[in-house]
């Protein structure tokens, strides 16, 4: 049987940027989703929740990946027993099918799982950059939920047929970035702007730093963490460098060429709220061989560009 690559979660953000890139270079790809369709760039789509150990054995015994690109997650802000269902034992229904598959065909299969930035939590952030190796005390239910899986994985047997890699991916940014997030919200309410449908802009608090990466740069992250990436290691997928959300609003901006009200609102509390944050992606330039290559500002122009369209 020819070699097949599976995404889950593919209709998301990541993925589907990630079935292209795949498909784009002769890749079969699959994926696999809970909605019902997806309009990413795969050969053959299952609508199957990870959460449902029958039904990802089944995708599994149909597709028999070679590669496997284990995106499928839920919001941050999901209530914990559902994070921990979708992600924590979504991962282990993977595994597990995965596993059984090999041990009966005799087939090897290696699968990237992502991780967040939202693992390190205070320690972790204490001394920047932040390494993978860095103390990691989490103090949201979804960053306690990414851990779980990485210490899963790290804890995973390095020779049995299914090799599995950690690729620890942190602020995400470039063309179709959902609204949930930050810099997507800004897109939306800046084209708004440039519309002439408003004069304001809404936000939280603008002077916190994140390390943003570019979603093509992460894409093509994952690829490298598949290749040559060490089963049970963890690799961070960064810019290596952090921007102040005013900053990046500011910029986004000027690339509109408008100058709206800015409201800014605290709000309340959060338990997640760090100042600053930034990794340190040197193990993954050393043994994976890559590196963010895309500018911020040609992420934020990409974003403006095409955000009507993708988030439609």
């Amino acid at each position: 049987m020819a070699a097949r690559t599976l995404i889950t979660g593919v209709g998301g953000f990541t993925g589907r940027w990630l079935a292209e890139a795949l498909r784009a270079d002769g890749v079969d790809v699959f994926g696999l989703g809970r909605s019902p369709t997806t309009a990413a760039a795969v050969a053959g789509y299952y609508a199957c929740d990870v959460a449902d150990a029958s039904a990802v054995r089944e995708v599994i015994e149909d597709v028999r990946p070679s590669r496997v690109y284990h995106l499928a997650s839920c919001a941050p802000t999901a209530s914990s027993e559902v994070l921990h269902a979708t992600v924590v034992d979504g991962f282990r229904n993977l595994y597990s099918a995965l596993a059984q598959t090999a041990a009966r065909t005799g087939d090897s299969v290696r699968m990237v799982t992502i991780g967040s930035a939202a693992e390190l939590g205070t320690a972790g952030t204490a001394q920047l950059p932040a390494r993978e190796d860095s103390p990691c005390e989490p103090a949201t239910p979804y960053g306690k939920a990414k851990l779980a899986v990485t210490r899963i994985v790290r804890d995973l047997p390095i020779g049995g047929p299914v090799q599995v890699v950690t690729a620890r991916t942190f602020n995400l940014v470039g063309p179709g970035l959902p609204e949930h997030l930050a810099l997507g919200r800004f897109a939306r309410q800046v084209q708004a702007v440039r519309a002439g449908e408003s004069q304001r802009i809404l936000c939280g608090t603008l002077g916190h730093r994140r390390d943003f990466v570019d979603v093509r740069d992460a894409v093509e992250g994952y690829r490298a963490v598949m290749q040559n990436g060490r089963p049970g290691e963890t690799y961070n997928i960064c810019r290596g460098r952090s921007h102040r959300i005013g900053d990046l609003l500011d910029m986004m901006l000027r690339l509109a060429d408008v100058a709206p009200m800015i409201e800014e609102s605290s709000g309340a509390p959060r338990c997640d709220d760090i100042e600053d944050v930034f990794g340190d992606v040197s193990k993954t330039h050393a043994e994976c061989a890559w590196r963010a290559s895309l500018p911020i500002e040609r992420s934020l122009q990409d974003l403006l560009s095409v955000f009507p369209a993708m988030s439609a």
